[in-house]
């Protein structure tokens, strides 16, 4: 965006010295072409200008969307859980990425590291009852 901005001062530039050269020249379609050209510039900084703040807002917006869609968890017993008490859910991922992965039984052989795991992540979680 910013690169666009300088291009357009580069062009507006451009048209100021090509406006003192013409006041040499004296030709009324050169002056009138090159006003033309100077208010479409500014038009079009400006139109930058409004979708650079829209643009903005936008993502300010959709942070706050995701940040609402984001069920919030309680925390008990080694996992995670929603309000109707559905779960486990993983920890890791809930707390690095927000994601609410299902914690499924592990095989009772590894009960020793952890009676459940993440279907994501694949870690192991000890959850007490």
């Amino acid at each position: 965006m910013i690169e666009i901005i300088a291009s357009i001062n580069s062009a507006i530039e451009t048209v100021r010295k090509l406006g003192v050269l013409n006041e040499k020249i004296k030709d009324a379609d050169v002056k009138m072409l090159i006003a033309d050209l100077n208010i479409e510039l500014a038009n079009a900084k400006n139109s930058i200008a409004e979708l650079s703040t829209e643009n903005q807002k936008l993502k300010v917006e959709i942070d706050e969307l995701r940040n609402n869609k984001m069920e919030k968890l309680q925390f008990k017993r080694g996992a995670y859980y929603d309000t109707a008490g559905d779960g486990p859910f993983c920890p890791g991922c809930y707390d690095g990425k927000h994601l609410k992965s299902r914690l499924v039984d592990n095989n009772p052989d590894f009960n020793f590291i952890g009676n459940y795991k993440c279907s994501v992540c694949t870690k192991m979680f000890k959850v007490t009852e």
